[in-house]
């Protein structure tokens, strides 16, 4: 996989604007959302459609994005996992999660989210008539999460739009996302920051009111070599990158916290050459 390509992966990232903004719930009010459509989960993982059915709603791209009355109807028992890939979910003070169900009946589904498509927390039953959900009883307020999972409680099974129908999920509480491939930072086996990736995330920064915000940078690699250098490289990266925004970029030492992750956390499973490079990664989460 060609450099050129790491370059075009981060700089499309810089076209993200995140503004306030308000939306309806499919109810008859409105939902304010802090970072606008940047809020909406991005990608369907998988969908299991436990039931056939000859309506046009079973396309699952209609559950992704901005809410627009168009809805992925679930089937009865369906399972449909989504993620975010430009923010992640946290918790803030209040409701986290909003639903967006259309249609007539009040259908439950019931809500898991995880942090890596894996292992899940049981969050509990959603239903059309209380589709925001505060998530803070069962996390803690460092954790954040990228997928979320709904699984159709068969509330409604009869019909040709048997289950939930899902036009959208959006993360209330939110963080900004942004992911930067090893590859342009860092030469192999180093956290000396190369002197283009100066460039590359000075010009990534100046989209948005970032340095007003709190960032906790991760540190990825993938499986090669052992998990204790894996760990400690990983952090050193993260140590790097927060080094440059303090003495370059004018951020405040106070608002910036780093882990490493090492290997614990890949994006895609570490058995090919292409796939261990998008799981050695810098990733930037930014919060008001």
């Amino acid at each position: 996989m060609k450099i050129a390509f790491y370059i075009l992966w981060i700089i499309s990232f810089s076209s993200l604007h995140s503004a306030e903004k308000s939306y309806p719930d499919g109810h008859g009010s409105q939902i304010i959302l802090p970072y606008g459509d940047l809020s909406f989960a991005d990608r369907v993982v998988s969908f299991d459609k436990k039931s056939s059915y000859q309506t046009k709603n079973h396309e699952v791209n209609r559950s992704l994005g901005v809410a627009d009355r168009k809805s992925l109807s679930l089937t009865c028992g369906g399972v449909l996992v989504l993620a975010f890939d430009d923010n992640v979910l946290v918790d803030i003070d209040g409701n986290d999660l909003h639903v967006f169900e259309r249609g007539h009946k009040v259908e439950k589904t019931f809500l898991s989210i995880s942090t890596d498509g894996k292992i899940w927390i049981d969050i509990g039953e959603v239903e059309g008539g209380k589709a925001e959900v505060d998530i803070s009883a069962f996390v803690n307020k460092n954790e954040s999460f990228s997928f979320v999972r709904l699984t159709d409680l068969k509330s409604a099974c009869k019909g040709p739009y048997a289950g939930a129908d899902i036009d959208a999920v959006a993360a209330i509480g939110s963080q900004i996302k942004l992911s930067l491939s090893s590859a342009v930072l860092f030469d192999l086996n180093s956290y000396t920051l190369k002197s283009k990736a100066h460039k590359i995330i000075h010009d990534l920064l100046q989209k948005d009111d970032y340095k007003e915000m709190k960032l906790h940078i991760e540190g990825h690699t993938d499986s090669i070599g052992t998990k204790a250098y894996n760990q400690k490289l990983s952090l050193n990266r993260a140590n790097a990158v927060r080094r440059y925004l303090l003495e370059h970029e004018g951020f405040s030492v106070e608002r910036i916290t780093t882990v490493g992750y090492g290997e614990l956390k890949p994006l895609v499973p570490n058995s090919t050459k292409e796939q261990r490079a998008k799981n050695r990664r810098v990733e930037l989460f930014f919060k008001r």
